[in-house]
């Protein structure tokens, strides 16, 4: 008789631009296809290293590919300091919407949580920015278990005790020279009534 299998469960915080160092992991194995090479060169010239990430295909639907919790808050920092990666955490779904409708339930005030989901098999994650009433958290909640069910609740979990107190997560995350977008003010416009 086999031994069950211990569920894995990776845990990240960070803040926003946290950074930290390392060496560098592997890169794709040779047979890899291109979408793996690319995507890999992709984390290293963001992240400037690849520890905890493995990628056999560029989907991330591989068995073999590996991310660590880490891996996923590192780049969360990095990238919307890229030239590509302006306003970055505006483009992912925020609580209420798409795969985070769940989160729409919940008393967060819309936009604390800007977030992707991913469930296959026996793999459940939640990555992304949560707009703390201290400032914008970075999470990342991996899990590799039989109980994905289980450990999506608890990952919603974990975000709704994050965000309870939580403040939208911010719009601009690069600089615009003090100009607010789409106007000079960055206060809203007042009612012509009130005059």
């Amino acid at each position: 008789m086999q031994k069950p299998r211990r569920p894995k469960i990776g845990l990240a915080l960070g803040a926003g631009g946290a950074g930290g160092g390392g060496g560098r992991g592997a890169p794709p194995p040779p047979d890899s296809n291109d979408a793996a090479r690319q995507l890999t060169q992709h984390v290293l010239q963001v992240t400037g290293e690849l520890d905890g990430v493995y990628l056999v295909d560029g989907s991330g639907l591989s068995a073999d590919d590996r991310a660590t919790a880490y891996s996923f808050v590192k780049y969360l920092a990095r990238f919307p300091s890229t030239p590509g990666g302006r306003n970055f955490p505006l483009l992912l779904p925020a609580n209420g919407n798409g795969t985070l409708w769940r989160l729409g339930n919940s008393r967060l005030s819309p936009g604390v949580v800007r977030a992707k989901t991913g469930t296959l098999g026996n793999v459940s994650s939640l990555v992304g920015y949560l707009g703390h009433r201290d400032g914008l958290l970075l999470v990342s909640v991996l899990y590799n278990g039989g109980r994905v069910y289980a450990a999506k609740q608890q990952q919603w979990q974990l975000f709704r005790v994050l965000g309870a107190q939580g403040n939208a997560v911010p719009g601009d995350s690069a600089a615009n020279d003090g100009q607010a977008l789409g106007g000079e003010s960055r206060e809203p416009p007042g009612n012509p009534n009130d005059d």
